[in-house]
Formats: structure tokens, C-alpha cells, sequence
């Protein structure tokens, strides 16, 4: 039996900050955001009918990143002071154990395309961070 993969591409915008950066990276210590582009990577056998059907998966993945993560801040939980300002201004933002960079940015969005696309096997996870920067989470 053959295999396929379907890819499902999207975009949302959100802001972060990194501290602890030097050099060129200094910069992002400052709260700025960025449009992330997400493509979700999944196999897929050639049965018919398809386990995961495409449109579903599509329609499923969007809204739950536009949900959770657009217009929305990742902060480090160890950065008190951001923290405790989106808490008291009831923003939505997403907490990190870590900075919150766009390869932890790739991993947790594959963790929420594992639970959301259970009928097809993830394979990566790729984020565009504005047209230059590309992290890639690859599944287990």
C-alpha cells in the first residue's frame, strides 16, 4: 500500500518577547509580534474512504489556532512582569516554560495537531516567524 500526506498551511498573528537574548537577538526583548505562518504535515494511507478528511482537518485546525493563539502573546513564565500584566489586562496569551520561541511555538502547536487530527499521524509541524525565520518540530 502507498502513502500520502496532506499538508493544511495557515497564519495567525501574535507578539512575544525573549529575554536573556545578546548580539542581533537583543532586540527581542522588546514585546513585538509577528504573522506566523503554520504548515501541519500529515500521512495518510490510500484507502478510501481517507482517514482524516482533509476538509475537516483543515476547518478543525484553523479554528482552534485562530482561537487560542491569534492576537495573542507567548510569554515565559519566568517573565513575572509580562506575565502579571496579560493576567490583570485579561489578554490572551499562552505561557511557556521557557522562552517562547518559534521552535517551542512548533512543538506545542504539533501537541494541539495530535489531539485535535487523531485519524492521521503527524509528521511535522513547520512555523514561519515573518518571511525569514523557519523553525520545524518532526514527530517522534
Amino acid at each position: 500500500m502507498t502513502s500520502s500526506s496532506i499538508s493544511v498551511r495557515m497564519h495567525f498573528a501574535a507578539g512575544h518577547r525573549i529575554l536573556g537574548l545578546t548580539g542581533a537577538g537583543y532586540k527581542c526583548r522588546n514585546p513585538h509580534g509577528h504573522t506566523f505562518y503554520v504548515t501541519f504535515v500529515f500521512a495518510q494511507s490510500e484507502q478510501w474512504p481517507p482517514p482524516v478528511e482533509f476538509g475537516s482537518a483543515k476547518a478543525t485546525l484553523r479554528e482552534r489556532i485562530k482561537d487560542r493563539y491569534d492576537h495573542g502573546f507567548f510569554v515565559d513564565r519566568a517573565d513575572t512582569a509580562m506575565c502579571e500584566f496579560l493576567e490583570m489586562e485579561q489578554a490572551k496569551h499562552h505561557v511557556f516554560d521557557g522562552p517562547p520561541t518559534t521552535e517551542r511555538m512548533a512543538e506545542l502547536l504539533a501537541r494541539e495537531a495530535n489531539l485535535l487530527v487523531q485519524q492521521a499521524k503527524l509528521v511535522r509541524v513547520v512555523v514561519e516567524e515573518g518571511p525569514e525565520n523557519t523553525a520545524t518540530y518532526e514527530q517522534p
